[in-house]
């Protein structure tokens, strides 16, 4: 059964933060809920959500806190081998900063609204509908599960307020089409400044 032993966030250099992560076991989720539990109130900022890739294990599964008011004050979701089954039509920017990427935000894209599903920390099948910044908090974690961080091409937005996140590979598609989303639009005029830590 795995054990958290190091409840130092992992930064963008560490390979669990670039791996599939594997599916998680019914019998594997008490030790998982406790780690990530003590991880989480280790963090300052009150970040809204921790992965286990973040901790260094390439296993299926988060905690979201849901409150920027703090660990105290949050409801807490343990969410193992999750899943987005359905998005909203509507998309929004907003500037996101990440636990394992030290200072700095990136702009990202993402769904208003979805609909997951998971195995929370009883092993109890769970399937509901997310708005807003906790839609947004699922995605972005269930990132971390997929080897993605919010400063790769698929995900960071330039803009013109921002310098560039990171190089771009020069000649590529993703290059091309970065700089056609560095033009504003009145959809990006309408992105939130907001940001947060996950």
């Amino acid at each position: 059964m795995p054990m958290i032993k190091v409840l130092k966030v992992a930064q963008t250099d560490h390979p669990a933060l670039r791996q599939v992560a594997v599916h998680v076991s019914l019998d594997q989720i008490p030790d998982l809920v406790h780690g990530l539990d003590r991880a989480m109130r280790r963090c300052s900022g009150s970040p809204l959500g921790i992965a286990l890739p973040q901790l260094g294990v390439s296993l299926r599964g988060f905690m979201l806190c849901g409150s920027t008011k703090g660990y105290a004050q949050s409801v807490h979701r343990f969410c193992f081998n999750p899943d987005v089954i359905g998005k909203g039509s509507e998309e929004a920017v907003a500037r996101e900063g990440c636990l394992s990427i030290h200072g700095k935000t990136f702009h990202v894209r993402r769904a208003t609204s979805v609909r997951v599903t998971y195995l929370d920390q009883a092993g109890r099948h769970v399937t509901e509908l997310l708005n807003g910044e906790l839609a947004r908090v699922f995605q972005h974690e269930l990132d971390h599960l997929d080897g993605i961080l919010i400063s790769d091409d698929c995900r960071a937005i330039p803009h013109p307020d921002d310098p560039l996140p990171a190089p771009r590979r020069q000649g590529s598609t993703i290059t091309l089409l970065a700089a056609a989303l560095a033009t504003p639009t009145p959809f990006m005029a309408r992105r939130s400044r907001t940001s947060h830590w996950l």
